[in-house]
């Protein structure tokens, strides 16, 4: 079902008015037709609504019900994405959030081709909202993950476990690694860090060590850096227990 994100709505709201990109986006992207149902996310719970009417200022919709949302991650997961060429990012932010992700924060890193700072910075993060926004919309989320303003590799924040999958790891595989923590399974904090095309410089490693990350093996072969984060997220949620459906 179709869904829509709203922001202060209340269990006793029997309306709802639709405009904007929400608005365009129903009546000439998905020429949604009167009497259509409608699912709408706000807070805590989801309202399944039908579409009443349309008039010049917007779409009214008449809510039915409502329900506890229930289509989110346990814990929450960071990813930070090292900066990448092209669309590389556009891809990690769109599978990242199909795939669960709480929070993606883009970092730069030594060996970061794309530097972005300033006015661009902004832009190419306003662009990585409103892909998440859809794809988070298309997965059925009960929250639109935030993207982060891009960070230094030093200013990640040190909450909870921190993981690094790095190429030249050799002490512990994801495997091993996964199966001896603690995993919180409610309401904990997990970040993973994933490197730029060259990979992370070892003087960086070092200092996301010093953070306490754990560094660890994803595995035989080097993955590409739109490939490592959604593969990683992937694993992750799948040692949580909660993948999510076709």
């Amino acid at each position: 079902m179709n869904r829509l994100f709203a922001e202060d709505l209340k269990p006793e709201d029997t309306q709802i008015h639709i405009t904007g990109e929400d608005l365009h986006h129903i009546k000439n992207v998905l020429r949604m037709r009167l009497g259509e149902p409608i699912e709408v996310v706000s807070g805590p719970f989801v309202y399944s609504c039908t579409i009443q009417d349309y008039d010049a200022d917007g779409a009214l919709l008449c809510v039915e019900g409502y329900r506890p949302s229930d289509h989110e991650s346990p814990i929450e997961i960071t990813l930070y994405q090292a900066l990448a060429k092209g669309d590389k990012v556009d891809q990690v932010v769109q599978k990242a959030v199909e795939l669960g992700v709480h929070q993606i924060v883009p970092i730069r890193t030594k060996r970061c081709v794309v530097q972005l700072e300033g006015k661009k910075a902004e832009q190419r993060v306003q662009k990585w909202q409103r892909i998440a926004e859809e794809a988070a919309k298309q997965s059925r989320r009960d929250r639109i993950p935030k993207v982060g303003s891009i960070l230094d590799l030093k200013q990640i924040p040190v909450e909870g476990i921190l993981l690094l999958p790095y190429e030249e790891a050799a002490e512990m595989s994801l495997k091993e690694l996964l199966r001896g923590l603690s995993l919180p399974r409610q309401g904990g904090n997990i970040a993973f860090v994933i490197g730029p095309e060259g990979g992370f410089a070892p003087e960086e490693v070092e200092v996301l060590m010093e953070k306490g990350a754990r560094v660890l093996r994803l595995g035989p072969r080097i993955l590409r850096t739109e490939t490592a984060g959604p593969a990683f997220l992937a694993i992750l949620q799948y040692e949580l227990g909660d993948m999510g459906g076709c």
